[in-house]
């Protein structure tokens, strides 16, 4: 079922992440998973580890932005939503 896949797939990005992820790719995957209700272990000290390795390479707004959504959880207004069809409110 899809419910299963989404298990599955939130279960291999748990796997996946390590220190070394990249500030985007963890960003997503802490995003994708919040939206489905879930937390990773050390998401946090990931999110800082990640943001302390961003600001002296380069400080791209791009990256920064992702790593303040992916820390804002459920006061993101894009995570909770049932169905693709509900719009955020600004």
């Amino acid at each position: 079922t899809a419910s299963e896949h989404v298990q599955c797939s939130l279960g291999y990005l748990e796997q996946a992440l390590s220190a070394r992820t990249t500030a985007a790719s963890l960003c997503y995957a802490l995003i994708g998973a919040a939206a489905h209700g879930r937390r990773f272990p050390a998401s946090g000290e990931r999110l800082e580890a990640a943001c302390r390795r961003t600001l002296p390479r380069d400080a791209s707004p791009y990256k920064l932005a992702l790593l303040v959504v992916a820390a804002s959880e459920q006061g993101c207004p894009w995570y909770g939503k049932t169905s693709s069809s509900e719009k955020a409110t600004p």
